[in-house]
């Protein structure tokens, strides 16, 4: 059924509607609109709770509310409920809800929000709902400041507890999972009191090993208990050689131990060619002195002396010295055979040897050869003097020319019929030069080589198998411009030209191409007469 009823209009308000009407749930009632005959209700009521509204006209209502659940109000499936943005939605004269920002709804300072029950948090694929059981009084929850993005506790999940007390905790019947403990109450928390800590305390009987051992006391240690880790025996004394031990005492060496050490000494060490391990068992301190050195002084050596090893255990110092043999004036014989000498003295590096005397040589005369006795030595420009009577024939057996160092004549043959004959015996065939006379500046070209005295008659100049030849081609002259051969005689005369003092000569015509025949050039070199 439809009831339709048109209500009087108030003129300081809306249309008004009845005040009780009792209709079906499939009943509605209907406000239609200012203008009678529209299509659709602008406003309807349906007999199942639900509120309808729409714009009016030939538009069906799209919007409503209704009731949820039980103490449960809201808008329509799909719909949804809108403040202006400018706008308030107040409840009552004291709560207001307005939109604080963009997607933010926010109540008034000093309002509250009150859900009753439950309240759901919507999401994409499951809700989570959050509901309260009814207290017996009014209750504050308090969400403290964490101090950063924190996450909450549940009573399920598997979550890891920091910074927070425990104060008398209640502990299930099976006691913690992750210690074993007596408490007071095996279900009681809290700090396990001394006086329940009976009969597991003992005196510790930890013995000290090489490799670590669980044990099987079911008692424990006092914090302040003492273990016996030392003894009262005093350590081993140690001695030079001794093995290394791991040892077999179950005690421990105090920090602060001392073992026994070998004694100090004086030094007994023997210095000798050999090494030798010794048997004390006292050291020597490191400034000890050790005996290497005794108060005898060296011995003093002579040339001659054996090398020998030596006896003595002790060591000779860095700037010992040995007694060395003196000097002394050289008294050195010089004689034609070695003689080791007896003396013990040496001669300085410097000494000056008496190898020569200040007798004059003995003078040459042609006497027989003698070895001599004299115990001195030629000197090296020692000079020999020519006696002024010679006995015997000189015989030179090298090159090297008499020397003259005074115009002394060399020889001076007074008899009659004196003479001197210079013989080169030669072993070998004659050649090359056999006699060489020269004068005392050898350099000199007028110097005069050879000069024959007459004495009281004309000398002459022999040869005998020997060629007077000049010592090179076209050089040397036969006698000179002062001094001219009075007469010159040969059986054959080969010569080149014939030169003439006024500068005229005699040539060969072949010389100037003319041809065989003798040719007569004047001064200047032009050809004079032709002979053929």
């Amino acid at each position: 059924m439809v009831m339709v009823q048109t209500l009087p209009r108030d003129t300081a308000g809306p249309y008004l509607g009845p005040i009780d009407y009792f209709v079906q749930s499939t009943t509605a009632f209907y406000w239609r609109g200012l203008i009678l005959g529209e299509a659709t209700p602008r406003f309807r009521i349906r007999g199942d709770g639900r509120v309808e509204m729409g714009p009016g006209g030939d538009s069906a209502p799209d919007v409503g509310f209704e009731r949820i659940a039980a103490n449960v109000f809201g808008p329509l499936a799909g719909d949804s409920f809108r403040v202006p943005t400018d706008g308030e939605l107040q409840f009552g004269a004291d709560v207001v809800l307005d939109r604080s920002a963009a997607d933010t709804l926010r109540l008034a300072d000093g309002d509250s929000f009150s859900v009753r029950t439950s309240f759901i948090l919507r999401q994409a694929t499951a809700n989570y709902t959050v509901q309260w059981n009814d207290p017996v009084a009014a209750r504050t929850l308090t969400v403290p400041d964490p101090g950063a993005n924190d996450t909450y506790t549940f009573l399920l999940a598997t979550q890891t507890l920091e910074g927070k007390t425990l104060i008398t905790p209640t502990v299930s019947a099976t006691g913690w999972t992750n210690a074993n403990h007596a408490h007071a109450a095996v279900d009681s928390g809290g700090q396990i009191p001394f006086s329940n800590l009976t009969g597991i305390f003992a005196t510790p009987a930890i013995v000290l090993g090489s490799a670590a051992a669980a044990g099987v006391a079911t008692t424990t240690i006092r914090s302040d208990g003492t273990i016996a880790a030392f003894d009262t025996t005093a350590p081993t004394t140690s001695a030079v050689g001794d093995a290394a031990a791991v040892g077999t005492v179950a005690f421990a060496a105090r920090r602060d131990h001392t073992h026994g050490r070998e004694a100090f000494a004086t030094p007994a060490i023997v210095l000798g060619s050999a090494a030798a391990a010794g048997v004390a068992t006292t050291l020597i301190r490191s400034d000890s002195t050790i005996a290497a050195f005794d108060t005898t002084a060296p011995t003093t050596s002579a040339v001659g002396d054996a090398a020998v090893v030596g006896t003595v255990a002790f060591a000779a110092r860095r700037d010992h010295a040995h007694g060395r043999e003196a000097f002394a004036t050289p008294t050195i014989v010089l004689g034609s055979a070695a003689g080791a000498g007896v003396a013990t003295t040496l001669i300085r590096s410097d000494a000056t040897i008496a190898a020569f005397d200040t007798t004059a040589p003995a003078a040459v005369d042609g006497s027989a050869a003698a070895v001599g006795t004299a115990a001195f030595a030629a000197r090296r420009d020692h000079v020999h003097l020519l006696g002024t009577t010679i006995t015997n024939a000189l015989t030179f057996s090298n090159a090297s020319p008499i020397a003259l160092s005074a115009a002394t004549p060399l020889f001076d043959a007074t008899a009659a019929t004196a003479n001197l004959t210079i013989r080169v015996q030669r072993t070998a065939a004659n050649t090359g030069i056999a006699l060489t006379i020269q004068s005392f500046n050898g350099l000199d070209a007028n110097t005069t080589r050879v000069t024959l005295s007459s004495g009281v008659a004309t000398a002459e100049l022999r040869f005998s198998a020997v060629d007077v030849v000049p010592n090179a081609d076209n050089t040397l002259n036969l006698g000179t411009a002062a001094l001219r051969w009075s007469l010159i005689r040969g059986v054959t005369v080969t010569s080149g030209d014939f030169a003439f003092e006024n500068n005229w000569r005699l040539t060969e015509a072949e010389a100037l191409g003319l041809g065989e025949g003798i040719a007569v050039v004047r001064p200047d070199g032009s050809v004079s007469h032709l002979f053929r």
